[in-house]
């Protein structure tokens, strides 16, 4: 029985935590209605199935954390024709401005890791969310 409530707790947890993700991602209809420093997510299906992260900084270009450098790319490049995403109501403690020049900072830098220093970390890093 024990065995049984443990499972619709973590159902229950599963459930909870992937309704409050969608609600923070809104569609983007089209490229024209990003604005500089918005927090992009996309879904990759190859090798596995991933959500996939990534600045964009204006003028069809977004800086992300592939996985073997930090590199800027243009958008149809990062979203590959797959519905893209913004994060809303995230609060940085930084400006546009500076959440870029952070970005910028690391263009090129090679230390990605899954647990640690993957794409979401790094954007979330630009942007001085917690």
């Amino acid at each position: 029985m024990q065995k049984i409530k443990n499972i619709g707790v973590t159902l229950q947890n599963k459930v909870s935590s992937s309704l409050n993700l969608r609600g923070q991602k809104q569609y983007v209809v089209s490229k024209y209605d990003l604005v500089p420093g918005a927090h992009l997510t996309v879904r990759r299906r190859i090798p596995f199935s991933y959500t996939h992260h990534g600045l964009y900084l204006g003028f069809g270009l977004v800086i992300h954390y592939d996985f073997e450098k930090i590199c800027i790319i243009r958008l149809e490049d990062f979203n590959k024709k797959e519905p893209l995403y913004i994060i809303k109501n995230q609060r940085g403690k930084y400006d546009v401005a500076m959440a870029i020049m952070r970005a910028v900072s690391r263009l090129g830098e090679q230390k990605y890791s899954l647990i640690t220093n993957n794409c979401e970390h790094f954007v979330r890093w630009c942007l001085g969310v917690d």
